[in-house]
């Protein structure tokens, strides 16, 4: 998550991640806050519309050159899960 939130709204966040819910993306994002890992700015769009943008602070940017290696990694196991898959198709 925090490698998404480069600078993110919350609703761009939600969409980036999937199936998390607004309670539990909440409570993460606050939780990083608390870390002082994310800054939330809430931004005026409109008289009517507020919107909340969150990024990543240079304590949360420390941490890219583990989630980029984390990505890496995640995209050779599947790499190796596909090629697995298709030996296994092959003997059978």
């Amino acid at each position: 998550m925090v490698s998404a939130l480069r600078s993110a709204t919350l609703r761009d966040l939600r969409r980036d991640l999937g199936s998390i819910s607004t309670k539990i993306l909440t409570a993460k994002l606050r939780t990083l806050e608390e870390e002082r890992m994310v800054v939330r700015t809430e931004l005026l769009v409109s008289e009517r519309q507020r919107q909340v943008e969150y990024a990543l602070t240079e304590r949360g940017l420390a941490f890219e050159p583990v989630f980029e290696a984390m990505e890496q990694a995640s995209r050779r196991l599947t790499e190796l899960d596909l090629l697995e898959a298709r030996e296994a198709g092959a003997e059978s």
